[in-house]
């Protein structure tokens, strides 16, 4: 078989590969709705070609990562059937994988879709602009990387590995973050005593759903205040 031949039969694999994926895993279905409907509306708000760049790198990254999450989680189930620790590692990390670039997919298209929308509705929404947004779609993820970095920090510590839900709480640290960064930049107090019920109505609800400890939630609210108020005074 010549060079050709076999680069249309390594072709033909990937699309059997792609095939499976979307017809097995929704999670692929979903993503590659998302993608359909992203590109739509970038089409008709006429988003940039450089925009659009970004959104294509935003989609590709998912749709790579969960396909090469199907493969590790085949890999691993043939290696062994049986329930082993490094078995939900592997397919932890891989999982993990697609989840950060979700999040980078979810990032990307606020930043590209903010202004058009805004636009479309005659800047009716104009408020906050596009630097404050940025803002605080930074400091969330911020908040993130510092209660994830204090959770393996704390497990390092004790020598085992961490729980599902250690402290600080990851959801009540961006909740409270959120809440802190919309009751210090409103103008209005209604609107500030709303983000604060807002964020404590979170707490209690997740520290009653989940496993979570009273510590972990208070440690989360007390992390996402606090760069919330970094996050305020340094702008």
């Amino acid at each position: 078989m010549n060079a050709l031949g076999r680069w249309l039969r390594s072709v033909r694999y990937a699309v059997d590969g792609l095939k499976y994926i979307l017809l097995t895993q929704p999670n692929m279905r979903i993503h590659f709705g998302a993608a359909l409907i992203v590109l739509t509306l970038s089409w008709l708000l006429r988003i940039g070609e450089t925009k659009i760049l970004f959104l294509l790198l935003a989609i590709t990254i998912v749709t790579v990562t969960e396909a090469v999450n199907t493969a590790v989680e085949k890999a691993v189930d043939l290696a062994s059937r049986e329930i082993h620790p490094l078995a939900k590692i592997a397919k932890d990390v891989a999982a993990a994988a697609v989840l950060l670039a979700a999040v980078f997919a979810v990032v990307t298209g606020i930043v590209v879709f903010w202004q058009p929308v805004v636009d479309a509705f005659g800047g009716s929404f104009a408020e906050p602009g596009m630097s404050g947004l940025f803002r605080a779609l930074i400091l969330l993820i911020v908040t993130a990387l510092a209660a994830f970095l204090l959770q393996t920090a704390g497990s390092r510590k004790k020598g085992g590995e961490s729980g599902r839900f250690s402290a600080p709480s990851v959801p009540v640290a961006l909740a409270w973050t959120a809440a802190g960064w919309i009751s210090l930049a409103a103008a209005r107090r209604e609107m500030m005593l709303l983000a604060l019920f807002l964020a404590a109505l979170a707490s209690v609800l997740f520290l009653e759903r989940s496993k979570a400890s009273l510590f972990a939630v208070a440690t989360g609210a007390g992390l996402g205040i606090l760069i919330a108020v970094i996050g305020y005074i340094t702008i």
